[in-house]
């Protein structure tokens, strides 16, 4: 099994289902993990940064959260996050 124990990781779109199954399972294997999305997470889902990584000037922003809560630089970043068009 892979061991993340260390590792900082950025999950774009994190409180939807599968990018929550990824911060869970991401965070089972030791990793350090911010979630990102628009909503506001439920009270336990750990550390959470709320952000647009769409609008510009948004996606440093996020990133500099991450640096601060995970106590530097995010060493991987999955790009789960979504995008609605509305017609």
């Amino acid at each position: 099994m892979t061991d993340l124990t260390g590792r900082r990781i950025l999950v774009t779109g994190g409180q939807g289902a599968l990018g929550s199954a990824i911060v869970a399972r991401l965070s089972g294997l030791g990793a350090t993990v911010v979630s990102n999305d628009v909503v506001e997470p439920p009270a336990s889902s750990g550390l959470y940064v709320r952000g647009d990584a769409a609008v510009p000037g948004v996606a440093s922003e996020i990133l500099d959260a991450v640096a601060d809560l995970a106590g530097g630089l995010a060493d991987t970043l999955c790009l789960n996050a979504g995008m609605a068009i509305s017609k």
